[in-house]
């Protein structure tokens, strides 16, 4: 079975309750499991992607569903959380990103970042897990942060998208991104991000 954390924390509004990043003592699961309230303390090999905005939660499902992407997802009260095993795309926490599809986002990585697990009396469920007969995939390079990326969800023809995804191109470019993996992300943001109907599972 995997287990992506090394303790669990009481939380309170989800915020940790206790001291956890200076080799504090963490609870088991059997000792907060039916608190109102907990988070899992990562193990340093995992990283989450936490898509708030319900619509780009869904789009982004979808890439992940649709390239059968081996990770785990959290359902919150507004999105989705996407957990996959570190990569060297995405090392640090981060928050208020945008990765190279557009899609906006925060980062939780290492092993002094919490991920709020029950919040209210309520266990997030799980919607995907992993495929334990097959390697967990590392985050995606085309899901990490590019530095001043632009947004495109719901974006048109008639939005001067032509214009941006333009510039998108020679931003990602500058980032590192070789020509043939532009030119897979630019599809990817007219398969998933300019659709202005909204993706449902």
């Amino acid at each position: 079975m995997v287990t992506p954390f090394r303790g669990y924390v009481r939380t309170k509004d989800k915020s940790p309750c206790q001291k956890f990043g200076n080799g504090e003592p963490l609870l088991t699961l059997e000792e907060v499991e039916n608190l109102e309230e907990y988070a899992g303390i990562l193990n340093g090999e995992f990283t989450v992607k936490d898509v708030d905005e319900s619509d780009e939660a869904e789009r982004v499902y979808r890439f992940v569903t649709d390239h059968n992407l081996n990770c785990r997802i959290y359902k919150t009260t507004r999105g989705l959380h996407f957990m996959f095993k570190n990569s060297a795309y995405c090392t640090k926490g981060v928050v208020k990103v945008t990765d190279a599809l557009g899609f906006s986002f925060d980062v939780r990585t290492g092993k002094n970042m919490y991920v709020v697990l029950k919040s209210k009396g309520k266990v997030r469920e799980i919607i995907r897990d992993f495929d334990e007969t097959r390697p967990i995939d590392e985050f995606p390079k085309c899901l990490a942060p590019v530095r001043n990326a632009q947004k495109f969800t719901g974006m048109a023809d008639g939005d001067g998208r032509n214009g941006a995804l333009f510039k998108h191109s020679a931003l990602l470019l500058k980032s590192g991104y070789t020509p043939t993996e532009v030119k897979s992300i630019l599809y990817y943001i007219n398969q998933y991000a300019c659709p202005k109907r909204k993706c449902r599972r």
